[in-house]
């Protein structure tokens, strides 16, 4: 996206998902501000709670989703993202279950014949 100069474009989107932590300071004009849903990977996790500046409070509306195999998604992490939680009152969080997760790793393997 960048030099597309769509940021406005995205901007005006009825609905916008960013990815794990993806920036948006500093890329406005190419990648707008606006992020409807945050999808984070357990392997991003820890950068994306380091700056909170940039992905909780910058748009408080923004939707977390958080996912990974359940063997990554540990009690340890799933605890950082409830104090996360706690911390920022303004933070909407969902953790993906673990038989969800075999529901979209089927879905994933039926549409591309890999294992995630």
């Amino acid at each position: 996206l960048l030099g597309t100069r769509l940021g406005a474009a995205i901007d005006g989107a009825e609905c916008t998902i960013r990815m794990n932590d993806a920036p948006t300071t500093g890329y406005e004009v190419d990648v707008g501000n606006k992020t409807s849903f945050r999808v984070v990977a357990h392997s991003s996790l820890y950068r994306v709670l380091k700056r909170p500046q940039e992905f909780v409070n910058k748009t408080p509306e923004t939707i977390f989703i958080f996912w990974g195999p359940p063997a990554k998604m540990q009690k340890s992490l799933l605890k950082i993202i409830q104090r996360v939680s706690a911390s920022f009152p303004n933070m909407t969080a969902y953790v993906v279950s673990p038989g969800r997760m075999k529901q979209f790793d089927d879905l994933f393997r039926g549409e591309t014949g890999k294992d995630r």
